[in-house]
């Protein structure tokens, strides 16, 4: 899959730089073509921004920005690849630490990754409520140019804890918008519920 050389600090940043080329595997196989897919750099920007949306915390939109850095080395592992967990874990770890070595704050980001991996946190636990919610988000967007992706919805209602998230979704999911701009109400929506908080 993939050599664990060490790589440099340039090395380590065209790394990173690749997930905007990386697409969601999620959504190829749901028959969305490439040129509409959305790249997991695309998806890890707007994670970032509903984080920052919703709390507040930087640290917690850092999170969401690198939580899926592994996968521009070891690719968009999905359950659909039959891949033992541990196994994926290992290798996204092994990726993970690749690609942060070089950088200057590297540890930092390292520790950031593990909390989001260790789904302990009050911070983790939010980010992977957040992870499953954009996916229901793109979903609904995807929805709208015909594709038949309503699966994501139960898999992602199942996967929120937080009330206020739950209540973002469900108004989401009343489809009360124009689906294209899906994204502009979600954020709109994360926003008012952490007035609201």
């Amino acid at each position: 899959m993939f050599t664990n050389r060490p790589i440099g600090l340039v090395d380590s940043l065209r790394t990173i730089y690749e997930l905007k080329n990386l697409k969601r595997q999620g959504w190829l196989r749901r028959g969305v073509p490439d040129y509409l897919c959305e790249s997991v750099a695309g998806h890890s920007y707007r994670t970032a921004q509903a984080g920052f949306y919703y709390s507040g915390d930087a640290q917690l939109a850092k999170m969401l920005l690198i939580h899926d850095w592994p996968e521009a080395i070891v690719g968009d592992i999905t359950p659909h690849d039959n891949v033992n967990p541990d196994e994926k874990r290992r290798l996204e770890t092994d990726a993970m630490n690749r690609i942060v070595s070089p950088l200057p704050y590297g540890d930092r980001l390292m520790n950031l990754w593990l909390e989001y991996e260790g789904r302990e946190t009050t911070r983790a636990k939010t980010a992977t409520q957040l992870d499953k919610l954009d996916a229901a988000v793109m979903a609904l967007v995807y929805e709208e140019k015909g594709f038949e992706v309503s699966e994501f919805y139960p898999y992602a209602r199942d996967r929120l804890t937080d009330f206020s998230l739950l209540q973002v979704f469900d108004t989401l999911l009343r489809k009360d918008h124009d689906l294209r701009d899906s994204h502009r109400v979600y954020f709109g929506l994360l926003a008012e519920a952490r007035r609201q908080i």
